[in-house]
């Protein structure tokens, strides 16, 4: 009798130990899904201004709510997997279609889990079917320079003014040479085309390296990987002149009426882009509905 009493709490233990073990399945899964998202087609620019790009999110002043605008899927699929938009490929579509995202999660979401959240959503919505393959491809890699690194320690954001933030804020103005001049406290990228001589800047403000390897891959319409090192946040600055209104090449030699791209990252940033062969791994699209199901 006393051996199947203890039987039974045995079995009873185990019962609560699987029972405790579902719920931290249960749990596990709802934590990689959003509380709530839509999905919609953006509609052609009328033509204004189309904004692309991510707002809110972990790590943002809306920590809850995310909003992702005029993003294709590969945008979308390299938002989710943190891989440049470079390094995807898969049918046209996937990078001209367009679509609005905007979704919540639980207060204390991490970049981590929010990513995956968009994955399950892209797979559950789209039908995403993708894979990964290696492939030996020309890149950038972003180095420490020989002189070190002229990256800032982050300043303290200016403390609120009701008497200047009720007014708009000018976010960006030019110099007399022509180059952009941004307002503190702000991390953006833009380029005044002055007379066919276009002039183009960047300021990052508390930002990490990861910031500024996207931009860079942006501008030299290459993969840019970082091998600095460098893990902190950072504040810093950069002006160089566009080698053409379309966006830049990867030269190494400085323009006479100002520096090149590269020469603007060794010179003020204290850091080096070297040019190599190296193997990468890609995604590939395999499948993913044009119309996303319903909401």
């Amino acid at each position: 009798m006393g051996g199947k009493a203890l039987g039974g709490k045995a079995m009873g233990g185990k019962a609560m130990m699987l029972s405790g073990a579902m719920v931290v399945m249960v749990f596990a899964a709802s934590a990689q899904t959003f509380e709530v998202a839509s999905i919609k087609p953006t509609p052609p620019p009328d033509g204004g201004p189309r904004v692309i790009g991510t707002r809110g999110g972990p790590g943002s002043s809306d920590p809850t709510r995310v909003r992702l605008m005029s993003m294709s899927v590969v945008a979308l699929v390299s938002e989710a997997w943190d891989m440049s938009a470079l390094r995807i490929s898969g049918p046209a579509w996937t990078g001209e279609d367009t679509f609005e995202i905007v979704a919540t999660m639980a207060p204390g979401t991490t970049k981590e889990q929010y990513r995956a959240m968009l994955r399950n959503l892209l797979t559950e919505r789209f039908g995403l079917v993708i894979h990964r393959e290696p492939r030996v491809v020309s890149l950038y890699a972003l180095t420490v320079g020989k002189g070190g690194s002229k990256l800032k320690t982050p300043q303290p954001d200016r403390p609120a003014d009701a008497a200047t933030d009720a007014k708009p804020r000018q976010s960006m103005t030019k110099d007399a040479e022509g180059y952009p001049v941004f307002a503190p406290g702000l991390s953006m990228t833009a380029m005044f085309a002055n007379d066919g001589k276009p002039r183009a800047g960047l300021q990052a403000h508390n930002e990490s390296v990861d910031w500024l390897v996207k931009m860079l891959a942006g501008q030299l319409k290459a993969t840019v990987v970082d091998e600095t090192g460098l893990t902190g946040k950072y504040d810093f600055a950069m002006r160089w002149v566009p080698e053409d209104r379309g966006g830049v090449t990867a030269s190494e030699t400085a323009d006479p009426a100002g520096p090149s791209l590269t020469g603007a990252v060794e010179e003020q940033l204290g850091l080096r882009l070297t040019r190599r062969k190296s193997p990468l791994e890609f995604i590939v699209i395999d499948r993913a509905e044009r119309k996303p199901s319903e909401n």
